[in-house]
């Protein structure tokens, strides 16, 4: 409601919005009893400016310094068991980014492997996490904004030209600050509807259509909810997808494009999955195999054909069976 000293807030989403379409940045920060700070942002044609440069599936980026509060490793970072989409620093809950996010790369399994490297990045309302492969080196370059001849996604802010003549696309870090904004309410919002009502999720790794099938009945008919996915690469798509709200893994061995040994050694190797169980369901029930299954960290094992009695045992270990099955 608008009165003589507040109006309905368009003035300012308006300035942000034009802002924003010059590649620029704004703040906005309030001290009580004395006053608020706007800070814009706009780059210039070419402007020097500090960057720090990361790898990123064999790409190489650069982010302007200002904006980075600190670098992390990711072995190193406090993840939340319960919702592994954010990580405690500093004493807060911060959401975590991936790069694909940004970039619409829906290639998430070299992103599992791969990132070392945690970047806390400031916006105007929290901080958060970025992951990226490798952190390389921090120079002051010169940076060239890019001209309205071709249209180019909105997370670049310019690029810069290193010294072998390579040319490096600089990201602008307000594009992640819209992810985060949106990443962080949809969360806040997930965590309430969670903790008044939350069924257990199982994931099915399954390249079998009738076996896939035949776990999401059983599965569904005692109350959980449940992931079917066609191979491990799928598995690991989703499960950055739903970021903690998968409880438990179901995954066959023999899988196209990534195996349930390459799943289950990924999950493991991953802060934000290695509290998750994981039973195998092969047909692959030699001592072997069961054995490398153990050593990579399967919970347990199961051969096939799958018992539905047996299955829904196992899965007690690990998580509340609603309803019995007849």
């Amino acid at each position: 409601m608008a009165s003589e000293l507040s109006g309905r807030g368009v003035g300012l989403d308006i300035v942000r919005n034009k802002i924003q379409k010059l590649r620029g940045t704004i703040e906005v920060k309030s001290e009580d009893q004395k006053g608020t700070t706007f800070t814009i942002n706009i780059p210039l044609n070419l402007n020097f400016m500090s960057l720090l440069f990361i790898r990123w599936q064999n790409s190489l980026f650069a982010l302007p310094t200002s904006s980075v509060l600190e670098t992390t490793s990711v072995s190193e970072l406090v993840w939340d068991q319960v919702d592994a989409s954010r990580v405690k620093w500093r004493n807060q809950w911060i959401p975590v980014l991936q790069m694909s996010q940004l970039l619409s790369d829906k290639n998430s399994c070299h992103l599992s492997i791969k990132s070392k490297v945690g970047l806390i990045l400031e916006s105007s309302s929290h901080p958060f996490l970025v992951m990226v492969d490798n952190l390389l080196s921090e120079e002051k370059l010169l940076v060239k904004a890019f001209d309205e001849t071709v249209i180019l996604p909105t997370y670049l802010l310019g690029c810069t030209i290193l010294g072998g003549g390579e040319i490096v696309p600089v990201i602008s870090p307000q594009a992640f600050t819209v992810f985060s904004e949106t990443k962080s309410n949809l969360l806040s919002q997930g965590n309430r509807l969670n903790s008044l009502n939350r069924k257990g999720t199982i994931l099915v790794a399954e390249d079998s259509v009738a076996t896939r099938r035949l776990l999401a009945r059983i599965l569904e008919k005692v109350g959980f909810n449940v992931i079917l996915c066609r191979d491990g690469q799928e598995a690991v798509e989703k499960l950055e997808l739903h970021q903690g709200g998968v409880d438990l893994i179901i995954s066959d061995v023999e899988m196209p494009r990534l195996n349930g040994f390459e799943l289950l050694e990924i999950v493991r190797s991953q802060p934000q999955y290695a509290h998750i169980p994981v039973i195998m369901a092969t047909s692959r029930t030699g001592k072997r195999h069961r054995e490398q299954g153990t050593e990579l960290g399967a919970n347990a094992y199961l051969g096939k054909p799958i018992l539905a009695k047996t299955l829904l045992k196992t899965i007690e270990s690990f998580l509340t069976v609603e309803q019995p099955i007849n």
